[in-house]
């Protein structure tokens, strides 16, 4: 296949959406390079309070965020040919002067080109570089690719945030018309263009396999490509965040009360897609409770098979300071134990809750 084709392939597939009508070059603009949120996928640990009966009385809860997100680097405007290279000159500097463990780069861009969207996305992996999309900025087609690639120093790491009044949307690759005005070209390049087409997916699909293996999932995938130019595939409800690996923040968590631990186990185990009646949410809600001396332990029997997923709150005096998921029945009466998993959260919502819907700290 001739270099030529493959110039001319890569000059003319575009990733921009509608959000892209009057977007001008990628802007690099350096933030606080002196500071570090240390944050990494998502997790934390829900706040509360509680009394009275374990049934009668719910655990009500405060605001449980993941902390400041410090943007390190700001991304910001059309994605266009050689940015992969000048944002890889701000990473070498950064290394010569090794004043943080780590980056963040926070993207508002409503897209622009593809392949440089995945060599800016090669790059975040390898140089373990986080990602952030702040309140009321827009990351779209190339940047949504760029976003997922969000990165912690160790292999297989998740660190991309996306605030819940921000926005994250994908779309399929295209071929922009308007670069092709006047091109002329031949029966064999048309045909060879499709080939590279699929080949741009496949590099996608490659680039985190070796070195973070949920950069993109197969079902995110499937819903970008199923979207054209005018068309858009959000982060936009809790379910999807939780399916694609997304850490939202700029959130409260909800009341702690049988039906959030219910939301808990349903949503890990079924990524939201069990649907509950009455009859069986009520039957849910009367399963079991016990106290410990270091807390309160749900057993809700909604796993998968019968089986049972357990929930520990773990209290200091009337504060519930973890809670923390165990995927089935430990067996015994041992609380909190090594096997348990922090889980974000906006688990404890129900899967459909649109992302605006969360509640905000200043509502």
């Amino acid at each position: 296949m001739s270099r030529r084709l493959l110039a001319m392939f890569l000059a003319i597939i575009a990733f921009a959406t509608c959000f892209a009508a009057d977007a001008l070059a990628a802007n690099f603009r350096l933030a606080e390079l002196g500071r570090s949120d240390g944050l990494h996928n998502g997790s934390t640990d829900v706040q509360g309070t509680f009394g009275g009966s374990l049934l009668r009385r719910a655990l009500t809860s405060n605001m449980a965020d993941d902390g400041v997100i410090i943007c390190n680097v700001y991304l910001e405007g059309r994605i266009d040919p050689g940015d992969a290279n000048r944002l890889r000159s701000i990473v070498q500097t950064w290394r010569q002067t090794r004043k943080l463990d780590s980056l963040r780069l926070c993207l508002n861009s409503p897209g622009g080109s593809y392949n440089e969207g995945l060599l800016i996305s090669r790059l975040l992996m390898d140089e373990s570089i986080g990602t952030a999309v702040e309140a009321n900025a827009v990351c779209a087609s190339a940047c949504a690719l760029i976003f997922m690639a969000g990165s912690a120093s160790w292999k297989g790491q998740l660190n991309r945030f996306l605030n819940v009044n921000g926005l994250v949307a994908f779309h399929a690759p295209y071929l922009d018309p308007s670069k092709m005005v006047g091109q002329t070209y031949s029966a064999a390049d048309v045909a060879a263009s499709a080939y590279l087409g699929l080949q741009a997916v496949n590099q996608l699909i490659k680039l985190g396999k070796d070195r973070v293996p949920h950069f993109f999932d197969t079902d995110l995938l499937s819903e970008m490509l199923d979207r054209g130019p005018d068309e858009v595939f959000a982060i936009d409800t809790v379910i999807k965040a939780i399916r694609y690996r997304v850490a939202l923040y700029g959130a409260m968590a909800p009341p702690i009360s049988a039906e959030t631990l219910v939301n808990a186990c349903v949503n890990y185990f079924y990524s939201g897609s069990l649907q509950l009646t009455i009859h069986e949410l009520n039957r849910v809600k009367a399963t079991k409770f016990e106290r410990f001396p270091q807390g309160l332990r749900a057993q809700l029997d909604v796993a998968p098979g019968g089986g049972s997923c357990v929930i520990d709150l773990v209290t200091n005096g009337d504060r519930v300071s973890q809670w923390i998921f165990h995927e089935t029945y430990l067996g015994n009466r041992t609380f909190a134990g090594p096997t348990g998993i922090i889980l974000a959260y906006w688990y404890l919502f129900p899967g459909v809750t649109p992302i605006a819907n969360v509640p905000r700290p200043e509502r």
